[in-house]
């Protein structure tokens, strides 16, 4: 299985993983196509873009823009976008990674909802989930251990 190509955000200079919550306004004029039949090359050459793009995004001054993408759209100029389309909320992850399974499935150190507003960013929330992730680790190391005790008849 492949893992999606996931967005990435810079936040205070800090390269995040965006989880949900942003999308291309394909229809805005400095945001360009590919031929559809070009497109679906492309996603057959690489599974990871879902959507057919992934994309860099950037928090200035409590404003989002988009700076860059890869794959079946590109952007038109080499200023970033106002991403003035974008409403609702946006779900990142940043720090170190705690427990990963594959680049998509990945708990990291905190965990940011940020409320945005026609490009506006209007509130972050941001919860830490280091005590989470350890409770976790220790989990599966108890799972682990016990599974080889149970295989290899190992006495406890």
């Amino acid at each position: 299985m492949t893992a999606p190509a996931l967005d990435k955000l810079i936040m205070d200079g800090e390269r995040t993983v965006v989880a949900k919550g942003t999308w291309l306004d394909t229809e805005h004029p400095r945001i360009s196509s590919m031929s559809l039949l070009d497109s679906i090359e492309l996603s057959l050459r690489i599974t990871g873009l879902i959507r057919g793009y992934w994309a860099t995004w950037e928090i200035n001054d409590n404003k989002l823009y988009l700076i860059d993408i890869f794959g079946a759209h590109d952007l038109i100029g080499n200023e970033p976008l106002f991403a003035d389309w974008i409403s609702g909320e946006i779900s990142v992850s940043r720090g170190e990674v705690l427990m990963s399974y594959i680049d998509a499935i990945s708990l990291r150190a905190e965990s940011v909802t940020l409320k945005v507003e026609n490009g506006i960013v209007l509130s972050e929330t941001v919860v830490d989930n280091r005590e989470y992730g350890r409770a976790l680790a220790k989990e599966e190391e108890e799972f682990i251990e016990k599974l080889f005790v149970g295989l290899l008849d190992i006495p406890a």
